[in-house]
């Protein structure tokens, strides 16, 4: 056999097995990111090295990519904080704030651009029928055995006209058509965390009670 004859039958290294294991060492910078494909590209080394009946070769650095990339997603799988569960009371809450901004912006088109007027603007939106009274009431608070017919409050000194960050509707203690400030705004709704508030540009947010001091009133 020639020399050239000899070279064309010496067995190739598999490129997906130094592949697979440079996925791995790019997965201690990536976080993990690389892992999975590092993963993927090590087993279809072994395999196409198997099928290949010598013509490949590389099996055992395709095994340690696949061992490092492995550890690495364990790693990574214990290490890595898994996402916040929002409580769905809170959603709901922040749902029905929603519907409130959506009600006083079309009641402020049928209106000249004026806002309920704040010590009835709970019938207003109920007698015209911008809202339904369910958007009224918050489900923690019913669970806690607060009855009341609604759990938000006006802000009696926001308007039309006033900035886009200022506090326009806020979950409060049970009541109806109630107005007012940060008096009587409360956490008690959410476990004392925080509570979901509608802005002037109509956007809906949970703010905590340590940011609570922070809230535009005028």
């Amino acid at each position: 056999m020639s020399e050239k004859e000899t070279q064309e039958h010496k067995p190739k290294f598999s490129k997906l097995a130094i592949a697979s294991l440079i996925f791995g060492i790019l997965g201690f910078v990536t976080f993990g990111i690389s892992v999975i494909p590092g993963l993927i590209l090590g087993i279809a080394a072994l395999v196409t090295i198997k099928k290949s009946k010598g013509q490949l070769k590389g099996g055992r650095t395709a095994t340690f990519g696949i061992v490092v990339n492995t550890i690495l997603l364990i790693i990574f799988a214990i290490t890595t904080p898994r996402p916040r569960r929002i409580p769905v009371d809170r959603i709901i809450c922040g749902r029905n704030l929603k519907c409130f901004g959506y009600g006083i912006q079309v009641y402020a088109n049928d209106n000249d651009g004026k806002y309920p007027s704040i010590d009835r603007w709970c019938d207003l939106l109920i007698n015209n029928e911008y809202l339904t009274e369910d958007c009224f009431v918050c489900n923690k608070a019913r669970k806690d055995g607060d009855k009341s017919r609604s759990h938000y409050a006006m802000n009696s000194d926001c308007g039309p006209n006033s900035p886009n960050d200022v506090v326009l509707l806020f979950e409060t203690k049970g009541g109806w058509n109630q107005f007012g400030g940060p008096e009587l705004l409360t956490a008690e709704n959410h476990d004392g965390k925080g509570a979901n508030i509608l802005f002037n540009d109509y956007h809906v947010s949970f703010i905590s009670v340590s940011d609570f001091n922070d809230l535009k009133w005028k």
